[in-house]
């Protein structure tokens, strides 16, 4: 009995361990807000994904030219506005329709050269 106990207990600790630690990947946004890092022509993380509803994007910009983040949604691109670089900017955006939709930089040459990435809506 003792030693059932002690397992259990066990158990339970690991679970809430393993439960605040967030699980394997920094991309899932569990709440309303997800980070995400531009620079050298990627996305951080990528791809992103998000559970459906109102989320809050806060975009970090690394480098010193402008990037911005546009989500394509049945062939219509919603977008962030620019940011800055070397500066931070915050877009809350609703996404109610579970799926996955790409994502770009719109900014020059930056798709072409790779600036994409994938948005899953959970």
């Amino acid at each position: 009995m003792k030693r059932s106990i002690v397992v259990g207990i066990s158990l339970a600790a690991l679970a809430l361990v393993l439960a605040m630690a967030g699980g394997p990947r920094a991309s899932e946004a569990r709440g309303a807000r997800v980070e995400v890092e531009m620079a050298s022509f990627a996305y951080n993380p990528n791809p992103v994904s998000i559970v459906a509803g109102t989320v809050q994007f806060h975009l970090k910009n690394l480098d010193r030219g402008r990037h911005d983040l546009v989500i394509e949604i049945n062939g219509e691109g919603l977008r962030s506005g620019p940011i800055e670089g070397r500066s931070e900017g915050t877009w809350e955006v609703t996404l109610d329709a579970p799926g996955e939709y790409p994502i770009w930089c719109s900014v020059g040459n930056h798709r072409a050269r790779g600036m994409t990435g994938t948005l899953f809506v959970q």
